[in-house]
């Protein structure tokens, strides 16, 4: 999957309302549709996305476990 097609599927999934955050401050991703399939690679490109939008409140949980 090539760079725009990355982020027009993270564009279509936040315009679905896919990505959001639960009460423990970390963004997940839950899905609106019933229908329809994703791939192990979409389901990558999701992950990254998760991973680049939790780096702050993880850095944050790390601080906060250290003291």
């Amino acid at each position: 999957m090539n760079k725009k097609d990355r982020q027009q599927l993270i564009k279509k999934l936040d315009n679905f309302g896919c990505f959001d955050i639960l009460d423990c401050g970390f963004v997940h991703f839950w899905p609106v549709f019933k229908h329809g399939a994703l791939s192990a690679e979409s389901l990558r490109v999701i992950a990254d996305e998760l991973d680049r939008r939790n780096v702050e409140i993880k850095k944050q949980y790390r601080e906060m476990r250290s003291k």
